[in-house]
């Protein structure tokens, strides 16, 4: 994962890439914005990722805090693409964390 902005650059990615065994990117794919926190996991073929981003705060130009726009979406990789399977809203500082599948 790559971030924007210069604090933590973990705390807000911009984007999830592939690599192979060898190092290098094989797909890549554009992360929603002002994320605050993001988990990834790969199917157990290595051929699709799903993706937990939780957002609302994050990093550089996301700083500040967006009332009412928190939320964590549930994301899958589909070839070059990448679509959100669900939108929650993180109440209370708390979203649901996704552990595997």
């Amino acid at each position: 994962m790559t971030g924007c902005g210069p604090q933590r650059p973990g705390l807000s990615p911009q984007w999830l890439w592939r690599l192979s065994p060898a190092g290098k990117r094989t797909a890549s794919w554009v992360l929603p914005r002002c994320i605050n926190g993001v988990g990834a996991f790969a199917s157990l073929d290595y051929q699709r990722v799903l993706v937990q981003a939780d957002i609302g705060y994050g990093n550089g130009s996301c700083g500040e805090p967006r009332p009412g726009t928190n939320s964590s979406r549930i994301l899958i990789t589909s070839g070059a693409s990448l679509h959100t399977i669900v939108t929650l809203p993180a109440l209370d500082s708390q979203s649901p964390q996704v552990t595997g599948w």
